[in-house]
């Protein structure tokens, strides 16, 4: 009897820690590639070098895996099931869990969150813009990219205002291949407003 009540007990565990605390997925055939040293140059208003780590970190938890940067403060990159969530990727938003990316929805699909940042309620609105189009940067052409608007909007005296707009242009088997800033002046960074291309990568 002793041996079939630790035995529940084990399946127990295995099962709550499959549902809560899922393991990260390693794939380079997906919309970001997180194989270990994986790596992007990209140009433009972020001229900068990100590099896939290898390293797993749990923060609130979640499993992501660690990115380099040459220019700022490591990222993090979590997926599975489609869906692709970005930390510390997305300038004022450095510690939210943002679902940047749902590549298994059509095309003019959206999502939202609500997340609370300096006691403030903001809304990010997702909506996939395009979908399995081509596009060229930078002399090389990409073939089945995914365009993301978010749109970032805070409430305040009971009405929505406008924080900033960012478009990521995911491209299968490759990764971020464009990003497109667009903050408006309540956010105090409209000197990062502007596009950020590849340049070159290596997918390992």
């Amino acid at each position: 009897m002793k041996k079939i009540l630790n035995l529940v007990v084990v399946i127990f565990l295995l099962a709550s820690c499959s549902e809560n605390d899922p393991q990260p997925i390693v794939t380079n055939a997906d919309y970001f590639p997180n194989t270990p040293g994986s790596n992007w140059s990209y140009e433009g208003i972020f001229s900068t070098s990100i590099t896939l780590t290898g390293e797993k970190v749990k923060l609130d938890g979640k499993n992501y895996f660690k990115i380099e940067s040459t220019s700022s403060n490591p990222s993090y990159l979590a997926k599975g099931n489609g869906e692709y969530f970005l930390r510390g990727f997305v300038q004022g938003v450095a510690d939210q869990n943002l679902l940047v990316l749902k590549d298994n929805v059509q095309e003019g699909s959206t999502w939202s969150q609500h997340i609370t940042i300096n006691k403030l309620d903001n809304t990010f609105t997702y909506s996939i813009v395009e979908k399995a189009v081509s596009k060229t940067i930078n002399g090389i052409t990409y073939s089945d990219i995914i365009v993301v608007k978010m749109e970032q909007s805070i409430e305040y005296q009971h009405s929505e205002l406008p924080l900033s707009e960012v478009k990521f242009h995911f491209a299968k088997g490759v990764g971020l291949v464009k990003l497109e800033n667009e903050y408006h002046s309540l956010t105090g960074l409209e000197s990062l407003n502007g596009v950020s291309e590849l340049h070159q990568y290596n997918i390992n």
